[in-house]
């Protein structure tokens, strides 16, 4: 997944390190293309990323933590570029624009998505997912204009539910053969959810 951005989801500021990690997540997809991750060695994933075992272990415990490992880099890149295309920001959130853009990043990178997908389902990604949403929804708290005390405490939480949610009814449009256009998709995202965020963000009563 070469949309991932080294340099800023991660506090490396080793380059080797960010080279080798680099190198590490890239032969891990390939290998995942192939076979399970519980099914790749370390050996054969050093091989293909040419580095020792030496280097593999000073990052990672196993192939499994390295896949977690990039789980999370895929994870914050992708928060990243939804804040970047203005699709999520504090008071803002548009569910149409986050199933459309990441049908394209779907898309646009769909040899690797594939690779991984059937393992993102059968890990921890939704409870990463939630995770790293949970850590944007503070910073957009500490960045606040309205200030701490007045920021509605409620609004973390809708934003874990309302990404994780729509990231699952994503998946499953994917699982159920994708019966409806993905435009389709996005405008009921929108339906039901429009205004919940902006609700919480502007402390009105009836939510």
């Amino acid at each position: 997944m070469s949309f991932i951005n080294y340099e800023i989801v991660s506090d490396l500021a080793d380059k080797r390190v960010i080279k080798s990690r680099k190198a590490i997540f890239k032969s891990l997809v390939h290998l995942l293309a192939e076979k399970p991750v519980d099914r790749i060695s370390v050996s054969e994933l050093c091989t293909l990323a040419s580095i020792s075992r030496n280097t593999f272990y000073s990052q990672f415990k196993s192939v499994r933590s390295a896949f977690e490992s990039m789980e999370v880099h895929i994870i914050i890149s992708y928060l990243k570029m939804l804040f970047e295309n203005n699709i999520l920001s504090y008071g803002t959130f548009h569910p149409a624009g986050f199933i459309l853009y990441t049908d394209k990043l779907r898309n646009d990178y769909r040899k690797g998505f594939d690779a991984i997908y059937h393992e993102v389902h059968n890990t921890s990604f939704f409870r990463q997912l939630g995770i790293q949403v949970e850590l944007m929804g503070e910073s957009f708290y500490k960045n606040s204009e309205r200030g701490p005390d007045n920021f509605p405490g409620h609004y973390i939480s809708a934003l874990i539910f309302s990404i994780t949610g729509l990231m699952n009814m994503y998946f499953d449009w994917i699982d159920n053969g994708e019966i409806v256009s993905v435009q389709d998709l996005a405008s009921l995202a929108e339906e039901l959810l429009t205004d919940s965020l902006s609700k919480l963000v502007n402390n009105r009563p009836e939510w």
